[in-house]
């Protein structure tokens, strides 16, 4: 091998670890200057989601909705059957709808998500409604998203945030600067290498949108996605 060769090959993976190193960093001084406030309130929504008397619609969509005086809650399941690994890996690109700005999707998710709109819109359209938060769980934080989007498209007047804790990307290619405004105040919730968030892959065009919140270092792709609830806690008795 030609010495410049191996020595570009070499500067190539040295940039690499610093850099990966450096990131990694980063992202455990964000874990440990998470406010508890900010914790408690994500353990919180986390319990939510994970313990809500589900509603079963078509397309093995699974949501349940609360009204809290002024405020919605709405919540999503994760994964828990066949049909919802079905529409998971039919991650064809498909547009949205017809709107002045085109953008694409997964068109799983989609398929699922469509199916229960117009039931929770229903209740999204409630003008004694001002503070809407939603909340899904790995497939169901893929439907949070576009749950969120809807309510910001519909509901502008209202507050509105959401949390996906482990959710898959949903938005394919490049994304119109008026349609990524309608993901302002979506977190979506990571937890170290879980698989799931990094699904589909990059480099199959997929993105994500709104803002990333780690919780969690865990290095195991599959464990990481089980495990939000101790990673959370964690922060919350770091003291």
């Amino acid at each position: 091998m030609d010495p410049r060769h191996l020595f570009q090959a070499t500067y190539a993976l040295l940039l690499l670890f610093f850099f990966s190193a450096f990131s990694t960093y980063v992202r455990m001084l964000t874990i440990q200057s998470m406010p508890i406030r900010q914790a408690k309130n994500l353990l919180a929504s986390f319990n939510k989601v994970k313990t809500a008397p589900y509603i079963h619609a078509d397309e093995g969509a699974d949501y349940y909705t609360e009204r809290d005086g002024s405020k919605l809650i709405i919540c999503f399941q994760g994964s828990h059957g066949k049909e919802d690994w079905l529409h998971n890996f039919d991650f064809f690109a498909k547009p949205y709808k017809d709107m002045a700005a085109t953008w694409r999707v997964h068109r799983g998710f989609l398929k699922v998500w469509k199916a229960v709109e117009d039931i929770i819109g229903e209740e999204i359209a409630d003008p004694g409604i001002d503070t809407i938060h939603i909340i899904g769980y790995s497939h169901g934080g893929a439907l949070a998203q576009f749950c969120h989007e809807y309510c910001m498209y519909h509901r502008p007047d209202c507050y509105i945030r959401t949390y996906a804790f482990g959710a898959p990307r949903i938005m394919f290619g490049i994304i119109p600067a008026e349609v990524k405004r309608r993901f302002r105040g979506l977190y979506i919730i990571i937890n170290g290498l879980d698989i799931v968030p990094h699904l589909p892959f990059l480099f199959f065009g997929f993105r994500h949108v709104g803002k990333k919140i780690d919780v969690g270092m865990e290095i195991h792709p599959t464990r990481s996605h089980l495990r939000y609830r101790e990673v959370i806690e964690a922060i919350i008795n770091r003291e």
